[in-house]
Order: structure tokens, then C-alpha cells, then sequence
């Protein structure tokens, strides 16, 4: 598997911003995934250990990956938006993979990355979504809501001190959009495992990597 790094204009006031990404043609290559990092001003980048562990599972599944630096992070201009120019940048992501040829765009996110995801809803839309460690516990998650038109899966591990298994449950319950939702949202718990995953990547790549594996296979079938 071979990266290419490439740039992806975002306009923003007048000016274009420049966002750093990692760009892998994958097998099925209009089956494309876009992955979000966590929290920028915590360390967050498109290299952390479980962004890099869903680019390969998704890699390894057949897709083809996108792994971005949101602005101000890494090499990516600007600074910090807040979670709404975050939000910007991810659409900016989409719209420069379909300009790549990838008609079906699938969503990944690591606990601020998988915020962004769906705060991007209903703006952009996703084939299937996958998010990791959301952190309900710390960020406003209200009034967002997962597609039910979708296949979804949450990862999460069972020691989250962000993602509590019960305000996770609490959460979910309110995602429930109508009785035409046809496909319910899974949720995987690692056990023992906290928000970081230090112990678990194999795990996440294993869990993952199946995952895709069914969503690609049902939509070429």
C-alpha cells in the first residue's frame, strides 16, 4: 500500500486554505472512506495510532482511504475552527474524492473526528459511517443523530471515561429517526479497553476491517 500525499483547497472568507491528506486507491476503487482525527487542540492528527489502524482496515477491505489533517493541524493552514470549520473541512475532503472518481463516500471518525462526521449531516451525505470512541460525554451530541438509511457501527471500549457505556445507550436511544430505519447501529465494546485504545489496535483493525468488508460486499451485490 502506497500513500500519495495530496492537497485539498478549502475556501473560507475569501481565501483558500490548504489541507494536508494521504490519499490510497484501494481495490474497489469508487468505494471511498474519509477518516477524521481527534481533537486538534489535543494532540489530534491524521497520524494517530487508531487513524492509522482505520486506514489500513478499510485499505485491507478494498477501499480506498482519505486521512486529512484538519486545519491548523500538521502542515494543514489556518487555525483551530471550533468544530464548524472542522465540519468545512471534511466537506471540502468529500467534494475533492468525488472530483477522484469515488462515488460511494463511507465516513470514519475517532472520538472528535466521529463529532465532526456527524455534524456534517444531512450537508454530506455517507454510505455507512464508523465511529470510534464518540465522546458523548464531553461534546454536545443533542441534536445529532445517526442515518438509519445507513449501516452504522460504533466502537467503543468498555472503560471509556468519554464514552460511557450508559450515556452511549442514552444517546442511541434518541437516534431512532422513524419506523422506516432499516438498518440498526451496531455497537462493538472492547473490554477493558479506555478511550485510547493503546492495548487494543488489533482489535480495532480486526473489528473494522470485517465490517467493511460486509458493506462492500452488499454493495456490489
Amino acid at each position: 500500500m502506497k500513500e500519495e500525499f495530496v492537497w485539498i483547497p478549502v475556501e473560507v472568507e475569501g481565501k483558500t486554505l490548504k489541507l494536508e491528506g494521504r490519499f490510497a486507491p484501494g481495490e474497489a476503487y469508487s468505494h471511498g472512506v474519509v477518516i477524521c482525527h481527534p481533537h486538534p487542540l489535543y494532540g489530534g492528527d491524521m497520524d494517530n495510532g487508531v487513524v492509522v489502524t482505520l486506514q489500513k482496515a478499510f485499505y485491507d477491505a478494498g477501499f480506498t482511504t482519505m486521512r486529512f489533517n484538519f486545519r491548523g493541524v500538521g502542515a494543514s493552514s489556518g487555525s483551530y475552527g471550533g468544530g464548524q470549520g472542522e465540519v468545512e473541512d471534511l466537506i471540502a475532503v468529500c467534494e475533492f474524492m468525488k472530483a477522484r472518481g469515488i462515488k460511494h463516500i463511507y465516513g470514519a471518525g475517532y472520538s472528535f473526528g466521529s463529532w465532526i462526521l456527524l455534524k456534517s449531516l444531512p450537508r454530506e451525505s455517507f454510505n455507512g459511517l464508523v465511529l470510534v470512541a464518540p465522546p458523548v460525554n464531553l461534546l454536545d451530541f443533542e441534536d445529532l443523530k445517526i442515518p438509519g438509511s445507513i449501516p452504522s457501527l460504533i466502537l467503543v471500549g468498555s472503560r471509556d471515561e468519554f464514552c460511557s457505556q450508559d450515556q452511549l445507550q442514552t444517546w442511541l436511544q434518541k437516534t431512532t429517526q422513524s419506523d422506516s430505519d432499516h438498518f440498526p447501529v451496531s455497537v462493538s465494546i472492547i473490554e477493558g479497553e479506555n478511550h485510547f485504545f493503546w492495548n487494543s489496535l488489533s482489535k480495532v483493525f480486526n473489528c473494522v476491517r470485517e465490517e467493511a468488508k460486509k458493506w462492500l460486499m452488499k454493495a456490489q451485490f
